[in-house]
């Protein structure tokens, strides 16, 4: 944990540094790992937007989930807890990408109101054996102990999101629509911990992605350039198909795309274990209603407490496998959070799980830690 906070540290240190340029530099931190994204802007054109060109990277060692039995049906709650912990698995991955932004219509907070983009991504991920009993080791999956993918994605933007530096309070409208490519002849992956990926042809995906999300200003009160208490809201929606002549990747299964990809549907609805109902369609609704107060000591040292109502929806389609019987989640709950410097944010969710139950038994309510808000 020391070493990510340092290298959180570093990464905000460069994004100062960076700020008077045509650079900007995104940092995140994770529990155990980091991301950071490097942008370089060129001028505007004559028509008003401009190019941006894109490096990002990171890596991290996190806990990830496969619920699944060795036949390749999704568990159904309840469970004993001998089944959830054999679930559980731990990850190393690195991830990097290259990519370009170039404005079509001028306009919005970073100058281009509507956006194209085109990205090349890879990723390594290395999954650590633990047991004799996990799951994702019994499944036969392709890419059930190592894998190493690359991918090309491309697709349209349109914002006019905006922030009140000092109430902290969000506001616009974003929208995106993306297609990812994942070619066979570039996926890579074994079958068993410790063995080297070869490129054996059975894995491959194409990705669609559409993704919105929306801001409403309630209420904002500073003075003498700090906040005192801000309230606002904002909706989430996201949906999710990917498909393919082969068989795709575990790690799009578990994750929705675009250009800010997110952990899949068990994460984007809160309460549940993390990577569960990984089918290749889903979509993610979430609504919060965020309040923000003074600073501690500091005025960008900020609490936000968050009430949050999420649903989603899954469906495996044509592949042969069959749902549990409910394929819609619903949650409620509240959060703490804290903000450093609008750099990042940790905090706890206290979560209630409407419909289904989460697979442990009576485990409806409970709490779990995140870093960064939801959207």
């Amino acid at each position: 944990m020391r070493r990510s906070c340092m290298l959180f540290a570093f990464l905000s240190l460069a994004a100062l540094a960076f700020a008077d340029g045509g650079f900007d530099v995104k940092p995140g931190l994770r529990l155990w790992g980091a991301d950071v994204a490097v942008g370089y802007s060129l001028p505007s054109s004559d028509a008003g937007v401009h190019t941006r060109f894109v490096a990002q990277t990171g890596a991290g060692w996190q806990k990830y989930g496969y619920y699944r039995d060795p036949n390749g049906l999704m568990l159904d709650s309840p469970q004993s807890q001998s089944v959830v912990d054999s679930g559980v698995y731990h990850n190393i991955d690195i991830s990097w990408g290259l990519g370009v932004e170039q404005g079509i219509l001028p306009g919005g907070t970073d100058g281009n109101l509507l956006k194209a983009f085109v990205f090349y991504d890879g990723r390594w991920d290395d999954h650590l054996k633990a047991g004799s009993d996990q799951l994702i080791f019994a499944s036969g999956r392709p890419d059930a102990g190592e894998f190493l993918g690359h991918s090309f994605l491309g697709g349209l933007a349109y914002s006019t999101l905006g922030k009140n530096r000092v109430t902290k309070v969000q506001h616009g409208f974003y929208a995106e629509a993306s297609g990812e490519w994942g070619p066979s002849a570039l996926q890579y992956a074994s079958d068993t911990e410790g063995k080297a990926p070869t490129s054996s042809g059975s894995l491959e995906f194409f990705r669609w992605n559409v993704t919105a999300k929306k801001f409403f200003p309630l209420m904002e009160l500073e003075q003498g350039g700090q906040n005192l208490m801000s309230l606002y809201a904002g909706s989430f929606l996201s949906g999710d198909y990917a498909t393919s002549n082969k068989e795709v990747p575990q790690y799009v299964r578990q994750t929705f795309g675009g250009t800010n990809p997110r952990v899949g549907l068990a994460d984007a609805v809160r309460g549940f274990e993390p990577y569960r109902f990984d089918a290749n369609l889903k979509f993610v609704n979430n609504n919060e209603v965020r309040f923000v107060g003074p600073g501690f000591f500091m005025p960008d040292l900020n609490p936000i407490l968050i009430a949050y109502f999420d649903q989603g929806w899954y469906k495996q389609v044509g592949e042969g496998i069959s749902n549990p019987a409910s394929d819609y989640l619903a949650v409620v709950g509240f959060g703490v959070f804290g903000n450093a410097f609008d750099l990042g944010q940790a905090g706890i969710y206290l979560n209630y799980a409407l419909t289904p139950s989460p697979l442990k038994a009576n485990s409806r309510l409970n709490l779990s830690l995140d870093f960064g808000l939801k959207f």
